[in-house]
C-alpha cells in the first residue's frame, strides 16, 4: 500500500507526464485551435475574472537582432489540462480556456487563477510561444515567441 505522500508523488508525475504530452501534442497550437472549433456555439467565459487564487504574470517576449526584447499587444490564452484514461489505457487529454489576456508595453499579462496545472500560449504577428505551468504561489512565466515553421 501507497502511502499519501507517496501517492501523491506519483500522482505529480503522472500528470506532468501528460502536461508534457499534451505540450507535444499541441504541436503549434493546431491542436488547440481544433479544440476550440470543436464546440461550435459554445462560448466559454475565458476573461480574467475574481478570483482568489494565486496571481500570474506571463511576459512574453522575442529574440530579435541578438536581443531579448517584450512583446507589446501579443494574446495570451491559459488553458487548464485534463484528462481521462479508457479501459484500453488511452489517454485522452483536454485544454479548456480559463483565461485570456493582452500583453502590455512591459510585455506582461496578469491573471488570477486556482492552483493547478496550465498550458500558456502566446501569439503575435504569426509566431507562438508555448508553455507549462504547475501554479502553487505567485509566478512570472517568461514564454518566447518563435516564428512558425515554413511549409514546404
Amino acid at each position: 500500500m501507497e502511502t499519501p505522500q507517496k501517492s501523491n508523488k506519483s500522482g505529480r508525475k503522472k500528470l506532468l507526464a501528460i502536461s508534457l504530452i499534451a505540450l507535444l501534442a499541441i504541436g503549434g497550437i493546431a491542436a488547440v485551435s481544433m479544440v476550440e472549433a470543436a464546440a461550435p456555439g459554445a462560448s466559454p467565459s475565458v476573461t480574467q475574472g475574481q478570483i482568489n487564487g494565486e496571481y500570474l504574470e506571463v511576459v512574453v517576449w522575442a529574440q530579435v537582432n541578438g536581443h531579448r526584447i517584450a512583446v507589446q499587444d501579443a494574446n495570451v490564452t491559459v488553458y487548464s489540462i485534463s484528462h481521462t484514461t479508457d479501459a484500453g489505457g488511452n489517454i485522452t487529454i483536454t485544454l479548456t480556456p480559463v483565461a485570456k489576456a493582452v500583453t502590455g508595453s512591459n510585455g506582461a499579462a496578469y491573471f488570477n487563477l486556482q492552483n493547478g496545472n496550465y498550458v500558456i500560449i502566446a501569439g503575435h504577428d504569426g509566431a507562438h510561444g508555448v508553455a507549462l505551468l504547475h501554479l502553487r504561489f505567485y509566478t512570472t512565466k517568461f514564454v518566447q515567441l518563435k516564428a512558425a515553421p515554413a511549409h514546404a
